[in-house]
């Protein structure tokens, strides 16, 4: 066992100089560290003023030659180790002249140990080193992921200077490299014994390399020394790395060709980096840890390059375009030849291709089996589904997620919108895939915005886009019945005879070989067991159909009745199902939401549906998809359900109630959320039918909602509950009191109010800012003259109700003047005020008459038509010319103190 010097001892040491043996006196401070072939002390020395200085020691004292250190501190060396002891001693004085090369390097000065002096003493040798405030790399802990691939970047353009002088490291290991703490840009490399040039190497002058057993490259392991090369060091700067993600060391596994690696995605290096990170930090491993030499990279300036990109994604809490994209988990059948045209097309034709064909036939299911195919040609792969409109996606933070990026609070749609698509084009480039599904419209006024971001797109649509010269990938049915077969029979494991294969083949073709009409059938035979011909005959027995060649004809010249007859064969698959009532309610509630995907949970819970049971089997059988515990239906099967089962609020009494509650909730300080709410209400308002109070009420709180967000389709809603109303008060005999009424004086009067506050939003956003002030404040009166008209009908011409509502409709309008000045001119100004002035003096007259000039309600309107006539409030001060009227202001002023 080797032993170190003591703390406090001091040493004498001489230089080697024939002219001058001057003497060196250094004392101890601390062991800082045992190398293979030295000791590492802390040490200091006192200058002419007796000012100490700091420096390191590096003692020569090889491990494994039994070396012992006598009384006097000098080593001694036994006979049969001598020998050795000097060809390892000729080595430490290489590692000093290479440092001293390296040190004078303008290009490596700052990375290099800086060694001041060659000495001797105490039978050995001794480098004096400066002393730096750092730590060996082989002691940091708690490293960030960014932290390290810093660390990793410095290092390699630190070796990439050797390579580019023809020198080679060739100990590439933690314990050679010291970290400053002030940054992760500047490291230090010390033990420059291993240090040679290639040409030393290959022409067998250097008879000895050195190297670390566990950082070393195979070929240094197995000394082949032709094959040693700048590869090897790339080797050894891919261990390191490995080892500081992974904590172990690359084993023999992780040099396989077929190499794979899983990352702890809890650990805490890992936090707040960007998912796609794993992929690029496993192409790094596959380029720096493989056997052979040639399989690395073949330059460090490539592994420098790809150490950038980790860097620049490993930075933490980072902004970046969030993939969602998961494995294909469909049975996929051929299509070969479509996917290879959607790979072309994307790869030198064109940054967005359509993919068009009828419901079902394929079409997303195609496109993500495209993303699955050529995962590794995008760093990022993003699945949306169309719903509204791309305004209402882009939105949708779930649909289009952008990593520590988010709305902020009271921030409308059209500037959060604008702000995240200029993130997306900031985020996007050729190697970002959005696949955009079920764009089943003719236009979208934001398409071209989103299609020129600068990434790939893949449109998934029913609609026919080639006259808008967008590139168009057809979708048909499959030529080829066999590939179909093979679908049917990947769900349908039931041995049939051949008698029953041949009507199942039959039956393939008498739906037009429709891929999802395929799938279903196979499913409902699978569970149900009805036979084939069963099926059959009742396809056969369809309207319309009489022969498969016929109707094949007319389907293809007819693009309507292809789709009419894809719905007919669906509702006999449908109806052969024999779903439960229970199961065909399921149904009928998703259909209200389209393909939103809802949390299965939270699906039961609104439907007020207690066990798992019907949805499960609706999910073996195919109508249900399920997927990261989230439900949705396909949009074939919407339209199918929709038109079929016909959903109401009768009939859907339940979610209608979940809705309502939900169009009431504030959500606060979770925007995101907030908005998924929003549209998923939004979804289910436009879909859902029907003729009660329940629904009137539903539209009215959802109304309100969309008002609270300065949304102006707030109107139609407001509009569809008054449609109800009235509708349910023309049958007196059914609704005998004021019940009816008062709601359509609830609404009417919300949606007043609706239109104060959104006439100020829109008018600020719009180019003919007079025609839309007209509209608005013709809808205000009309809206609040409907609540009077209402309440005289309810409680008489003259009544405190009456005078009570005027009032109401007054405070709605006064709250709004002091935002309002901002969008009226004079003449619009003095016409809304006439209006607040009109309630006022109504209000006045009708209590005066019931109540009395002395009753205090009567007097807090004197005050009020005071107040405003004065015109002195914050609220009326800047139309002060325009109402002011000092003769009335006086007289409401007397009536109100009782002169």
């Amino acid at each position: 066992m080797r032993q170190a010097l003591k703390i406090g001892q001091r040493v004498s040491l001489i230089s080697n100089c024939e002219n001058c043996k001057k003497i060196y006196e250094y004392v101890i401070k601390e062991v800082t560290g045992f190398g293979a072939s030295c000791i590492v002390y802390g040490a200091y020395y006192e200058d002419s003023l007796g000012i100490k200085h700091l420096v390191r020691l590096k003692e020569f004292y090889p491990v494994c030659m039994d070396i012992s250190r006598d009384e006097n501190l000098n080593l001694d060396v036994k006979d049969e180790y001598k020998q050795k002891f000097n060809e390892e001693g000729n080595l430490f004085i290489k590692a000093y002249k290479n440092n001293t090369l390296f040190q004078s390097n303008l290009e490596t000065l700052n990375s290099t140990g800086n060694v001041q002096n060659f000495l001797y003493g105490n039978n050995t040798m001794y480098m004096v080193v400066n002393y730096n405030n750092g730590i060996s790399y082989d002691k940091v802990n708690g490293e960030s992921i960014h932290d390290i691939f810093q660390i990793g970047l410095t290092l390699s353009k630190t070796i990439g200077v050797y390579h580019k002088y023809g020198y080679l490291h060739l100990d590439i290991k933690p314990e050679n490299i010291l970290k400053l703490p002030e940054t992760n840009e500047l490291i230090i490399l010390f033990d420059f014994g291993s240090v040679d040039s290639i040409e030393n190497i290959h022409s067998g002058k250097t008879k000895n390399l050195s190297y670390s057993e566990k950082w070393a490259a195979p070929e240094q392991l197995q000394h082949k020394v032709s094959k040693i090369c700048e590869a090897t060091d790339i080797y050894s700067i891919g261990a390191v790395l490995f080892y500081k993600i992974m904590g172990r060391i690359p084993g023999l596994d992780d040099r396989k060709v077929f190499a794979t690696w899983e990352f702890d995605l809890k650990d805490k290096k890992f936090e707040g980096c960007n998912p796609k990170i794993f992929k690029y930090i496993k192409e790094l491993f596959k380029n720096t840890l493989r056997v052979k030499p040639s399989k690395r990279y073949k330059s460090i300036d490539e592994l420098v390059k790809i150490l950038e990109k980790l860097v620049i994604l490993s930075i933490p809490n980072s902004i970046y375009l969030k993939s969602n994209f998961v494995q294909n988990d469909n049975i996929f059948i051929g299509r070969q030849e479509e996917i290879k045209l959607i790979h072309d097309k994307l790869k030198s034709e064109t940054n967005s291709v359509f993919i068009h064909g009828f419901g079902g036939i394929g079409k997303s299911v195609l496109a993500k089996q495209y993303a699955f195919l050529h995962k590794n040609d995008y760093d990022t792969i993003v699945f949306a589904s169309y719903l509204t409109n791309i305004m209402d996606l882009v939105l949708n933070d779930r649909e289009i997620s952008i990593a520590n990026f988010q709305r902020v609070e009271k921030e409308d749609d059209r500037k959060y919108f604008k702000r995240k698509m200029d993130k997306l084009y900031e985020l996007s480039d050729n190697r970002t895939l959005i696949i955009l599904d079920n764009f089943d419209v003719d236009e979208d006024d934001n398409l071209e915005y989103l299609l020129n971001c600068g990434c790939k797109f893949i449109v998934t649509t029913r609609n026919d886009f080639t006259d808008y010269n967008y590139h168009q990938v057809e979708i048909e049915a499959f030529e080829n019945i066999e590939e179909l077969e093979n679908l049917f029979f990947c769900y349908n494991k039931i041995e049939y005879s051949e008698e029953e294969i041949n009507q199942i083949r039959d039956i393939i073709e008498m739906v037009d070989r429709h891929t999802m009409t395929v799938e279903l059938i196979a499913k409902q035979l699978r569970i149900t067991e009805i036979k084939p011909i069963v099926l059959y005959k009742k396809l056969k027995s369809l309207e319309g159909i009489t022969s498969v060649n016929k109707e094949k004809v007319k389907l293809k010249k007819d693009k309507k009745l292809s789709n009419k007859s894809i719905m007919n064969h669906l509702e006999v698959v449908f109806d052969i199902a024999k779903l439960s009532k229970l199961e065909k309610y399921i149904l009928m509630n998703m259909s209200l939401i389209a393909n939103v995907k809802i949390d299965k949970i939270e699906f039961m819970k609104w439907c007020c549906i207690d066990e798992f049971e019907n949805i499960n089997l609706l999910i073996d059988r195919g109508w249900v998809e399920f997927k990261d515990n989230r439900i949705s239906l396909h949009q074939i099967i919407i339209d199918l359900v929709y038109n079929k089962l016909t959903p109401t609020s009768e009939k859907c009494e339940k979610l209608l109630q979940t809705m309502t509650q939900m169009a009431t909730m504030r959500i606060k300080n979770n925007t995101t959320k907030r908005n998924q709410y929003i549209n998923l209400i939004g979804i289910f308002a436009d879909r859902i039918k029907g003729n009660n109070m329940e629904l009137a009420q539903f539209y009215n709180n959802f109304a309100e909602l969309l008002s609270s967000r300065y949304k102006d389709n707030c109107f139609y809603y407001y509009k569809k509950a008054v449609n109800i109303y009235e509708d349910l008060d023309n049958h007196i005999d059914i609704y005998i009191d004021n019940k009816i009424k008062e709601k359509l004086i609830e609404v009417n009067f919300n949606m007043g109010a609706a239109y104060i506050n959104l006439m100020e939003e829109k008018a600020i956003y719009t180019v003919k800012k007079d025609e839309i002030i007209r509209y608005y404040l013709d809808e205000i009166k009309t809206s609040f003259d409907t609540c009077i008209k209402l309440q005289k009908y309810i409680s008489g011409e003259k009544s405190l109700q009456i005078a009570n509502k005027y009032i109401k409709i007054a405070q709605v309008i006064f709250y709004s003047f002091d935002s309002i000045y901002r969008v009226l001119d004079n003449i619009q100004a003095k016409e809304y005020f006439s209006y607040f002035e009109k309630c006022l003096i109504k209000s006045f007259e009708i209590k005066k008459e019931i109540l009395g000039i002395d009753n205090e309600e009567t007097k807090d309107i004197c005050y009020e038509l005071y107040q405003y006539y004065l015109a002195d409030s914050t609220n009326m001060m800047m139309f002060e010319d325009l109402i002011q009227d000092k003769k009335k202001a006086l007289y409401y002023g007397e009536l109100y103190i009782g002169e």
